[in-house]
């Protein structure tokens, strides 16, 4: 049984899939940019994803990535069209599908919110 985020990130790499060009994974430093410019510390979870599996491609969501500036998944990417869809300051978008996201609320927990929602 699954049940701890290890496990998890393990079985998300297992099932990677082969893309032209896939995702790379971050560096710590990278990550630390990130946090320097949201001005706050990723929640645990985000943070070890980002550096330990943001680099899978599985399925049809893509969740945040944090090298390449330029792309739709790069993690402040994925903020400013939360935050210009109308997620709020206290919840964290890190991964966007039609306009609907997937966000951390402040105790670490993750939320879906709809478009007529975030309108």
């Amino acid at each position: 049984m699954i049940n701890q985020l290890s496990d998890v990130l393990s079985e998300l790499r297992n099932r990677t899939q082969t893309v032209p060009k896939p995702p790379t994974l971050p560096t710590t430093e990278q990550v630390d940019l990130i946090e320097d410019a949201l001005g706050a510390s990723l929640p645990p979870d985000l943070r070890n994803y980002l550096l330990n599996a943001s680099d899978v491609v599985f399925g049809a969501l893509e969740p945040a990535t944090a090298v390449n500036p330029t792309w739709q998944t790069y993690l402040l990417n994925i903020v400013d069209t939360g935050r210009a869809y109308g997620v709020p300051d206290e919840l964290l978008p890190f991964c966007e599908d039609n306009g609907d996201f997937y966000c951390f609320d402040m105790n670490e927990r993750i939320v879906f919110l709809e478009p007529q929602w975030c309108r």
